[in-house]
């Protein structure tokens, strides 16, 4: 079963609270409890907590990233370009959660 409309809830719920909480399970069971699921369902998606959460933000900004390049004709771009343009989609995305980027490669560094 894919739970990835439950995963980006409480994603996105917990990134709110990340620049001031930190990547903890507690700031993504908190959001899960505002957001709708039950928090339960945090450590059943994310069983190894807040590593699997950073993981997970990490696949969603790849996927995102992805799907903004489809609607981008790259045929005539060369490879350099091509390169750049996914590098600044993948800025693009992650600009909004700049904090909780660098809480994760604070807590990553750790």
């Amino acid at each position: 079963m894919n739970y990835t409309k439950e995963k980006n809830l409480i994603l996105h719920e917990g990134l709110k609270n990340v620049p001031f909480d930190g990547w903890t399970l507690a700031t993504f069971e908190n959001a899960a409890e505002k957001a709708g699921p039950d928090k339960n369902l945090v450590m059943a998606l994310f069983p190894r907590g807040d590593r699997d959460l950073m993981i997970y933000f990490a696949k969603w900004a790849d996927d995102e990233m992805l799907t903004a390049l489809k609607n981008i004709k790259q045929d005539d771009l060369k490879i350099r370009a091509r390169v750049r343009m996914a590098v600044e989609k993948r800025i693009e995305i992650l600009t909004p959660y700049k904090e909780s980027v660098n809480a994760c490669f604070k807590k990553i560094m750790l």
